[in-house]
């Protein structure tokens, strides 16, 4: 990995990231919010509202329940008071988050990719990941699965850093 970014590189990772936000966060409207995603948010803005703490997340199709953590991580953007008033401002709070979240996702998928394998395979993973149209369109919708990309990309970098490169310390955040 080079230590610096040229002028080059960086005017391409932030086409690169401007592309990925977009494709992620504009036109928040248009995105489908029915039942399942519903009911996660209903669970996320109960918590927020203090009315009960979430045990459990959606039921998989299969009827075994999500694990809490997406109605923890998406009542984040409803602690901000304009995000849930009025009411119908919560979904599309929500899907911000969501596809900031993802946008990282994209940028940590460039520092990953340029650390390992240089500049150039950086950018083009990111790039690949930006236009990606599924990456893309389920980083609009509200489901707890949507959620991983940026913990995958973390998990994967910490992984990297423990087991190829030694650092011992983050082994705790793998």
């Amino acid at each position: 990995m080079s230590p610096r970014l040229s002028r080059r590189e960086f005017l391409a990772l932030a086409a690169i990231l401007l592309l990925a936000a977009v494709l992620r966060m504009g036109w928040p409207g248009v995105a489908e919010f029915k039942q399942d995603e519903a009911r996660l948010l209903q669970i996320s803005l109960d918590f927020v509202e203090g009315a009960r703490l979430p045990l459990r997340g959606i039921d998989y199709s299969i009827g075994l329940p999500h694990p809490p953590i997406s109605a923890y991580l998406y009542a984040l953007p409803l602690l901000v008071p304009f995000a849930r008033t009025p009411p119908e401002n919560a979904p599309l709070a929500a899907g911000l988050f969501l596809g900031a979240l993802n946008t990282l996702a994209v940028a940590g998928t460039w520092a990953l990719g340029r650390r390992y394998f240089g500049a150039r395979a950086g950018l083009i993973a990111a790039l690949l990941y930006a236009a990606s149209p599924w990456a893309a369109f389920y980083s609009r919708k509200l489901w707890a699965n949507n959620l991983l990309p940026p913990f995958v990309v973390a998990w994967a970098f910490t992984g990297l850093l423990v087991f190829v490169e030694g650092r011992k310390r983050w082994l705790a955040a793998h």
